[in-house]
């Protein structure tokens, strides 16, 4: 519901998604806040990483569901927001996953976010500006 393609999303994601296929890979974030000390450059069009935020756009390969579902614990679910083994599904794949399974991105952001309502935070929030400016940086590496 927050998806926002980005201009360049037609011209840039065909060739990042043919060079993904030629690695074996877990996830994909077409964008996301990516930490830049995680970052590896790996091809023209993608980086690996290993630490970041943000799940509202990303792909991830069958061979990771097995794990996920038997690893990853919400306690929401359990009404247990607040205990400190909860961790926020953005938060998990992106930091525990990435741990297990090879994790790409798109040199270039494919999909923003639309500011509004987090369900993580309850609050309104804008991340749209700050993953915008990461990915600008890290086009220009």
């Amino acid at each position: 519901d927050d998806m926002k393609l980005c201009e360049r999303f037609g011209r840039d994601a065909p060739p990042a998604l043919f060079e993904l296929s030629t690695l074996e890979w877990g996830m994909f974030q077409f964008g996301a806040m990516l930490e830049p000390p995680s970052i590896e450059g790996m091809t023209r069009h993608l980086v690996r990483f290993r630490n970041g935020h943000a799940a509202h756009a990303l792909a991830l390969h069958a061979r990771t569901y097995d794990f996920l579902i038997r690893d990853y614990v919400c306690e929401l679910w359990r009404g247990n927001w607040d205990l400190p083994m909860h961790v926020p599904f953005d938060e998990y794949v992106n930091n525990r996953l990435t741990s297990f399974f090879p994790a790409y991105a798109s040199r270039s952001l494919l999909i923003s976010q639309h500011p509004g309502h987090s369900d993580t935070w309850n609050a309104d929030v804008d991340y749209r500006a700050l993953m915008e400016a990461r990915y600008e940086r890290l086009r220009m590496s």
